[in-house]
């Protein structure tokens, strides 16, 4: 499995712990999380999660279903 062919259970367990509106799937709005500010690096993902709340992030709702799913994770923070 690579990091494309996620599981649409595991895009809906993420959509249930976060809110539909906070997991992009669209290339386009995944598109600037894949890349570095350099343009050096380039990924490629099959959700990007946004925890609209610290209280989302401290559940780790989204976490545990990546972790209970056998597809990679990487976690990121930004600073924009």
């Amino acid at each position: 499995m690579n990091a494309l062919s996620a599981s649409p259970a595991l895009i809906e367990r993420l959509k249930s712990a976060v809110g539909e509106r906070n997991v992009i799937t669209d290339d386009h709005g995944r598109e600037p999380f894949e890349n570095d500010w350099r343009g050096q690096f380039h990924g490629r993902a099959a959700a990007i999660v946004k925890p609209a709340s610290t209280d989302e992030v401290a559940r780790r709702a989204a976490t545990r279903a990546c972790a209970a799913a056998p597809s990679p994770t990487d976690r990121a923070g930004r600073s924009w």
